[in-house]
């Protein structure tokens, strides 16, 4: 709402105005705080919306191999930066050897639970 249309809402004056010189009414001096007040928990409700979005865990399915030899040693060092991310990993062993350009062939996922230590 604009100022002149909060006034004309509450039917009274909240600022002086003298020229380029604006000053608040002792009714805007009242208001002033609890205005302050609504904006900030208007702003942490935002952030608190806005972080909701992205909750949940990471997922990530990838190749054993792929996991043994360059996931899992980068875990700890991920979770001591990030601790409040849960990262769930799926472990996928190939049938048969891949040719280039072919996706390996996907067998039962087998859950592997990890615990990281940062």
């Amino acid at each position: 709402m604009q100022v002149h249309a909060l006034e004309e809402y509450l039917r009274v004056p909240l600022f002086r105005r003298n020229g380029r010189h604006v000053e608040l009414t002792s009714t805007g001096m009242l208001l002033r705080p609890k205005v302050e007040q609504a904006l900030a928990d208007l702003e942490r409700a935002i952030d608190e919306a806005r972080a909701d979005r992205g909750s949940g865990p990471l997922r990530i399915t990838t190749l054993a191999f792929f996991l043994a030899q360059w996931l899992l040693p980068r875990l700890p060092s991920f979770s001591a930066r990030h601790p409040t991310i849960d990262v769930q990993i799926d472990a996928l062993f190939a049938s048969a050897p891949c040719e280039e350009g072919t996706p390996p062939q996907r067998g039962p996922a087998t859950p592997i639970e990890i615990t990281i230590e940062p």
